[in-house]
């Protein structure tokens, strides 16, 4: 009853998806090592759209020094749903992804250059 009052944020299995994530890439090792370029290609891909991957990665991305912080998007996550948002808007990176150009800021000099 209590779960299902947390958000989705809330409720993901970090651990579950370290391990699937760790598992993941343990195969990937162990298909470079012997070299089979088609089963790299199939573990890549599946470590790109899997679930626990994007997690992951946006859970690292908000946890980091600079949280709080807007890049390039000026986005920042200020609550839960922004952040699952965030991991299923993920699952389509692949599909047309296009990166934007760098944003460039000029940083004043104590010399005023």
């Amino acid at each position: 009853m209590e779960n299902k009052k947390l958000s989705k944020w809330k409720r993901i299995d970090w651990k579950r998806a370290h391990d699937n994530l760790k598992a993941m890439q343990a195969n990937l090792y162990k298909a470079l090592k012997e070299q089979n370029q088609a089963e790299c290609k199939l573990i890549i891909n599946s470590i790109l759209t899997s679930f626990s991957a994007r997690a992951i990665a946006v859970k690292n991305v908000i946890s980091n020094k600079g949280k709080n912080t807007a890049g390039v998007d000026n986005i920042i996550f200020s609550n839960d749903e922004q952040k699952y948002f965030m991991i299923d808007k993920l699952k389509n990176i692949r599909k047309g992804y296009k990166a934007s150009p760098i944003k460039r800021v000029w940083v004043p000099k104590t010399n005023n250059k």
